[in-house]
């Protein structure tokens, strides 16, 4: 085992740990995912993991099956607990993750398949940010993200940014961005105040 597939199985072990941390939160009632959201997160993720074996990115696929796992897992706990909402974001991320999903699958094009994935990502981020931004000009302590988690998928993402093969590919984009995500949510969740 070469040293960038040490790396991505570590980076894997660190996402299924924060993915760990956020079921037993849930199952604690500190949070309640929604089940549609959940589930076309993972369907975008199972996507992307689906280009990386096509396109021979395996180091990076260890996080990415991670990532996986933890979503598909989120999502099938989340169908008692969670609020059953679909909402216009909802629809632009499955639209992407539709999108992603066809490219790999009638094109076998996994470059088109990570930039249709990442669009979905990326819109999918928007109201956990807006959350965390309002919550942080109001003063409003109940809207923090559990850190634990962020703090595990940060460092993951990051770590298998090393993992990447060549880092001029396309591939790079998937860590670079899961972990600006991270670290957003971590430092606009440090400036809201703490429940007292």
């Amino acid at each position: 085992m070469d040293y960038r597939t040490a790396i991505g199985v570590a980076a894997g072990a660190m996402i299924l740990a924060g993915y760990a941390v956020y079921i037993i939160g849930m199952l604690r009632s500190e949070g309640s995912p929604r089940p549609v959201t959940w589930s076309i997160w993972a369907l975008t993720d199972l996507a992307i993991l689906g280009s990386f074996l096509v396109s021979g990115a395996h180091s990076v696929g260890w996080m990415q099956l991670g990532t996986t796992a933890g979503n598909v897992a989120v999502t099938i706990l989340s169908i008692r607990r969670g609020l059953f909402r679909v909402g216009r974001i909802d629809v632009a991320c499955f639209l992407l993750a539709f999108a992603a999903i066809t490219a790999l699958v009638m094109f076998h094009d996994p470059a088109a398949t990570l930039l249709f994935g990442l669009a979905s990502k990326t819109i999918g981020f928007i109201p956990t940010g807006l959350k965390l931004w309002f919550a942080m000009k109001n003063f409003r302590a109940g809207d923090r993200e559990f850190w634990p988690t962020w703090t595990l998928w940060a460092a993951a993402d990051m770590a298998s940014i090393f993992a990447v093969q060549h880092f001029v590919s396309i591939e790079t984009l998937v860590p670079v961005q899961y972990s600006a995500q991270c670290l957003l949510v971590l430092y606009l969740n440090s400036k809201i105040p703490k429940s007292p």
